[in-house]
């Protein structure tokens, strides 16, 4: 009940409630709703049962706690996304880096990444060109950046030039214990 209210009063997030619903009906043993949520879902529109879904349904949806995380893409995968059950980004506590660390791998750094556009679930490729001194150059296929990033604890904080308003916004860095040997991606 409370899931189906949520997409009907908060329908931009629609895609979020009835990942929700999913894991719930699947966790439940109701196999058939669980894969009538995933299926008749923006979610599934956008992703379809292509690899890293699970990490992107995830990725949106972060925990603190391993076993709750655990548990939720559980029920995920018994209402159809198709992974493995640890195949997604472990953003937890034991992975978090501090500032120290985050300067080391960022600053002086290009990093990538590849963004997925909702509802349509195609996506972009995007580089951040890090100075030494905090200053990025952001830029995609159709839009470009620049800014001004510096270490405050454990966090990171960026502020662009034009996006987001030039607000600053901040965030946490984890290592991903999965990564390559060349730490190309860890």
């Amino acid at each position: 009940g409370l899931f189906q209210k949520a997409m009907r009063l908060n329908p931009e997030n629609a895609p979020s409630w009835a990942c929700w619903l999913a894991a719930s009906y699947g966790l439940l043993g109701r196999d058939q709703e669980a894969r009538a949520a995933i299926e008749t879902n923006p979610v599934k529109k956008a992703l379809g049962n292509r690899p890293g879904s699970l990490r992107i349904i995830m990725y949106y949806h972060p925990f603190k706690d391993r076993a709750v995380a655990d548990r939720y893409a559980e029920g995920l995968l018994k209402a159809g996304i198709s992974e493995k059950l640890n195949d997604y980004l472990p953003a937890f506590k034991e992975n978090q880096l501090n500032g120290v660390e985050i300067k080391r791998l960022l600053f002086g750094s290009t990093i990538t990444g590849f963004d997925w556009n909702w509802p349509s679930g195609t996506g972009q490729q995007w580089w951040m060109d890090n100075k030494k001194n905090g200053e990025f150059t952001w830029r995609g296929p159709d839009y470009s950046d620049t800014g001004k990033s510096r270490i405050e604890g454990d966090m990171i904080c960026w502020q662009y030039q034009k996006s987001f308003g030039g607000v600053e916004i901040r965030g946490t860095v984890f290592r991903y214990p999965g990564g390559t040997s060349e730490g190309k991606d860890e």
